[in-house]
């Protein structure tokens, strides 16, 4: 049986290949073919072996962030940990123009990713995501007590101290790599944040603006609406108490900001009644000498 599917797009150009890694649909008159991953290349002359270096791609690839996603950690019946978030890393690699490009990754929803933590201490907890088969991303949050962390103080607060991702150079998501082989393993961590992501005991966190967080080797994580809680003990998968806002947070830069604007304003005035006095004394000259004509 045979049946044919009109493609009304122009899917290459002469000396390149056809690229589409996310999954795209071609319509028959009765069927559909569902493709991911597509590559390929025709050209009216004999090809050399492999495709070339030139791609033409596809607005699938176009990669937009998910859509706000809640993971979470048990222990028993009871969530310690909870973060929100939608998450797409920006990762140099080397292309197959043998050039330093960045691949947009989305850390993908549920069910295409797993959660663990560890709940159990009162200093340092942990969430990590596992995706992409190799993929993990680990959230660490540190706790400020009254004494120190010692058994029976009382938590103060707590801060998202630390993230770090381990990723290996897939071909399938590094779709433009100079190489068909899956890459080495590698673990990049976040630099220290500008500004500390921080909550109160028995509270959480949120931002609902869009933050970028800098790791090592160039790699960046952009966060979209970030939500977190961690050391707690609630049978509600919801966040609960107090909220440490992002604006918050920023309230000294603000005050640092207000203050060099009023002191800037303070010069500005002495200036102005300085250069005021000075017209003032020579026109005051000018009057004297006239007089004593």
């Amino acid at each position: 049986v045979r049946s044919y599917g009109r493609i009304d797009d122009q899917l290459e150009t002469e000396g390149s290949f056809y690229g589409c890694q996310h999954e795209r649909q071609f319509l028959g008159a009765d069927f559909a073919l569902v493709t991911r991953h597509l590559r390929f290349q025709s050209s009216g002359a004999s090809l050399a072996e492999g495709f070339s270096t030139t791609r033409t791609g596809c607005p699938e690839d176009v990669v937009k962030m998910t859509e706000t996603e809640t993971f979470s950690s048990k222990q028993g019946n009871q969530t310690c940990l909870l973060l929100s978030a939608a998450l797409r890393f920006s990762i140099p690699y080397t292309s197959r123009q043998n050039k330093t490009e960045n691949q947009l990754v989305n850390v993908p929803v549920s069910p295409d990713v797993k959660v663990s933590g560890h709940c159990n201490s009162t200093v340092l907890q942990d969430l990590t995501l596992y995706f992409y088969n190799s993929w993990k991303l680990r959230f660490v949050f540190v706790s400020t007590s009254s004494t120190g962390g010692s058994p029976g103080s009382s938590i103060l607060g707590y801060t998202l101290d630390n993230v770090t991702l381990t990723y290996e150079e897939n071909p399938l998501i590094f779709y433009n790599s100079y190489t068909t082989t899956t890459g080495p393993v590698r673990t990049v961590s976040s630099k220290s944040f500008e500004t500390p992501l921080k909550a109160t005991a028995n509270g959480h966190y949120h931002c609902d603006s869009t933050m970028e967080i800098t790791f090592t080797d160039g790699v960046k994580l952009e966060v979209k609406d970030l939500r977190f809680q961690a050391f707690r003990r609630s049978e509600s998968g919801d966040f609960s108490g107090d909220v440490s806002t992002c604006d918050a947070l920023s309230q000294k830069q603000r005050h640092y900001t207000v203050y060099v604007i009023v002191a800037l304003g303070v010069v500005a005035i002495i200036a102005i009644i300085v250069v005021v006095g000075v017209m003032a004394m020579k026109k005051r000259k000018r009057n004297s000498y006239q007089h004593m004509e």
